[in-house]
C-alpha cells in the first residue's frame, strides 16, 4: 500500500507545533494538501493559530484539544489545521483581521471556520470546554458549525462573501493613493495625545500594551519642535511602565501587556518585538530626560537577554520569547510573590518588610485574581518613604532593597523556569539588536554594541541570499522570506553602521533594500507582506 503523502506537525521545528503533534487531534500543517482533502471530503476547515509563549493557547489545548472526545468531534467533521503565528506572520495578519470582522475579538489562540477555499464564514479566539460566561462551549460552537456547514452551505458561503468584502473595504481604506506630507505625523500626534492616559501613562484603558512605536515617535516630535507636552508623554508613560507589574523587577525586561489600566497585572509572557522596540525607546529615552529609572529599565533588558540566553547572546542572536506559564494550570507562579515567600527567601524581618512595602505585597493592586495571596512586585512605594517608614536613612534603606532584590532573584532562579524560545526570526533579532545599538550609543554600553554586531553578522551570514533576500528563521531558507524581516535588518545594518562608521553595514543595507524592492514592491507602489508570485497555499 503506497504511504500517505499527506504532512503532518511531527518533525517541524516549531515547539508549538511539536507539542499539537502530541495531541488527539489529527493537526495538519498549513499546506495545499490539507485544502485538498478539505474540497474532496467536502469539510469545513479548523485553524488554530498559537503560540508557544501564548498563555491561553496552553488553557484552550489542555482543555479542548487534548480531550478525546473534543478531538474526536474535530477529526470526524473538519480538517485541522495548526499554524504557529510566529512561523507565518502573514497568516495570523489575514485571519486575525478576518476573524474580528466576523466576531469582533483577535487575539491568540485564533480559532477560525474556513471553506475549503480558505475563507473564514466563522470564528473567535478562546471558547471554553462548557458554557460558561455568556459564552459556548467549544464542542457546542464545534457541533453548531458543523451543522450549518451540512445543513445550510449556503448560509456559511455567504458570510465568507460578506467578510470578504468586508475585507476588501478596509483594504481599499487603507491603500489609497497619494503623496506623504508632513500632516499625517502631525495628526498621528494628535491621535496619541486623545488617546494619552493621564493618570496612568499610555494610550486608551485595560487592557493596556506598550505602544514603542509611538513613543519614539513622540521623542522625535519632542526633538524636533521642543514642544514639552510630547516629552511628558514619552517620560509619564515610561516611567509608569518602569513602576508597574509589566516590567519585571527582578530579572528585567518586559512582560506583553497588562489587564489593567495601572500597568500592575501583566500576562506574564516576554516577547522580543516588544523588549527590542521598547529598550530602544528606553535607551533614547535615557538620553533627553534625566530619571534614573529610565535608564535602569533599559540596563535591566540588557541583563535578561544575558541572564536567559548568555550562550545564545554570545554566538550571535536573541531568543524570540519567554512563555509566561511552566506547566499546564499554572497562572504566573515563576513571577509572583507571597509574603510568606519573601520572608522565607530574605530571612531576617527588616528586610522582608522593606521588600514587601517597596514591591505592594502589602496591599490588594497587585494581587492574582485566582489567588490574592500572590502578588505581582511593582514600586508601590519610593525608596525614601519605606526608609521613613522602617526609620533607617535613604541611603541605608536603597542598599537594603538592593541586597534583597537579589536575594529574591536568587531564591526565583531556583524555581522551574517558563520555557524560553530560542529560535531566531530574522525580523525580531534584527529589532533587539537595534535596541542593543541605541544602549550602546546613549548608555555606553560597548558590550551591547558587541552583541548586536554579532546578532547581524549571524543575519548576513546564516539568513541573507542575493536573490532571496532575509530568510525568516536563520540558517533556513525554506521558512520563506517576509516584509519585516528585510525591513527591520535593513534598519539594524543602518543602526549599526551609524555606531560603527563601517561601511560595511551601509553596503548590506542597501543590498537588503535593493531585494525588498525588487521582490516585495508591488506594481501599484506599495509593499507586499510576501515577495509577488509567492502565494500562500489556498
Amino acid at each position: 500500500m503506497p504511504q500517505d503523502p499527506t504532512p503532518t506537525l511531527a518533525g517541524s521545528r516549531s515547539p508549538f507545533l511539536q507539542h499539537g503533534a502530541s495531541q488527539p487531534v489529527n493537526w495538519l500543517p498549513w499546506c495545499d494538501a490539507a485544502f485538498e482533502r478539505a474540497r474532496r471530503e467536502n469539510r469545513p476547515i479548523l485553524l488554530d493559530i498559537g503560540a508557544v509563549w501564548c498563555h491561553w493557547c496552553h488553557v484552550m489545548d489542555r482543555e479542548s484539544y487534548e480531550n478525546p472526545a473534543t478531538a474526536r468531534l474535530i477529526n470526524e467533521r473538519f480538517v485541522p489545521i495548526k499554524v504557529d503565528r510566529d512561523e507565518r506572520p502573514d497568516l495570523d495578519a489575514r485571519y486575525q483581521r478576518a476573524v474580528q470582522a466576523v466576531s469582533g475579538q483577535s487575539g491568540w489562540p485564533l480559532t477560525a471556520f474556513l471553506t475549503p477555499d480558505g475563507d473564514v464564514f466563522y470564528g473567535g479566539t478562546y471558547f471554553p470546554p462548557e458554557d460558561a460566561h455568556g459564552r459556548a462551549s467549544f464542542p457546542r460552537v464545534l457541533t453548531e458549525v458543523a451543522r450549518i456547514w451540512e445543513q445550510q452551505r449556503e448560509q456559511a458561503l455567504d458570510m465568507a462573501r460578506q467578510i470578504r468584502e468586508r475585507l476588501s473595504v478596509y483594504e481599499q481604506a487603507e491603500g489609497q493613493p497619494g503623496q506623504p506630507s508632513p500632516h499625517v505625523v502631525t495628526e498621528a500626534v494628535e491621535e496619541f495625545a486623545h488617546a494619552f492616559d493621564f493618570r496612568h501613562g499610555g494610550f486608551g484603558r485595560a487592557p493596556k500594551f506598550p505602544n514603542p512605536g509611538a513613543l519614539l515617535l513622540l521623542l522625535d516630535r519632542y526633538l524636533d519642535t521642543r514642544e514639552e507636552w510630547t516629552l511628558r508623554i514619552v517620560h509619564d508613560t515610561l516611567r509608569a511602565m518602569a513602576r508597574g507589574g509589566i516590567h519585571d523587577h527582578l530579572g528585567g525586561g518586559f512582560h506583553r501587556y497588562t489587564t489593567d489600566a495601572r500597568w500592575l497585572i501583566p500576562h506574564f509572557e516576554k516577547m522580543a518585538y516588544d523588549n527590542g522596540a521598547l529598550l530602544l525607546a528606553y535607551a533614547r529615552a535615557a538620553a533627553v530626560v534625566d530619571d534614573p529609572s529610565i535608564r535602569d529599565a533599559a540596563t535591566g533588558i540588557l541583563d535578561y537577554y544575558r541572564d536567559v540566553a548568555p550562550e545564545l547572546v554570545a554566538r550571535g542572536g536573541f531568543p524570540a520569547s519567554q512563555d509566561a506559564d511552566v506547566a499546564p494550570g499554572d497562572d504566573g507562579s515563576y513571577w509572583t510573590w507571597t509574603a510568606d515567600e519573601i520572608r522565607e527567601s530574605l530571612g531576617d524581618e527588616r528586610t522582608a518588610r522593606a521588600a514587601i512595602l517597596r514591591y505592594g505585597v502589602d496591599g490588594h493592586a497587585s494581587a492574582m485574581h485566582d489567588d490574592p495571596a500572590r502578588h505581582v512586585l511593582y514600586h508601590a512605594r519610593e525608596v525614601g518613604d519605606v526608609a521613613r517608614e522602617l526609620s533607617a536613612g535613604e541611603a541605608e534603606m536603597r542598599e537594603i532593597l538592593d541586597n534583597a532584590r537579589r536575594r529574591l532573584k536568587a531564591a526565583r532562579d531556583r524555581r522551574p523556569r517558563p520555557f524560553v524560545d530560542e529560535t531566531l526570526y530574522a525580523g525580531w533579532v534584527s529589532l533587539v539588536a537595534s535596541g542593543h545599538i541605541a544602549a550602546a550609543r546613549h548608555l555606553g554600553r560597548a558590550d551591547a554594541g558587541g552583541a548586536a554586531r554579532l546578532a547581524l553578522q549571524r543575519l548576513w551570514d546564516e539568513a541573507f541570499d542575493i536573490e532571496d533576500g532575509i530568510a525568516h528563521r536563520v540558517g533556513d531558507g525554506a521558512a520563506g522570506a517576509y516584509l519585516e524581516d528585510q525591513a527591520f535588518t535593513a534598519q539594524a545594518f543602518l543602526d549599526l553602521f551609524e555606531l560603527t562608521q563601517d561601511p560595511t553595514w551601509l553596503e548590506r543595507a542597501q543590498q537588503v533594500t535593493d531585494v525588498m524592492i525588487a521582490r516585495f514592491r508591488d506594481d501599484e507602489g506599495g509593499f507586499q507582506d510576501r515577495p509577488r508570485g509567492d502565494a500562500t497555499p489556498a
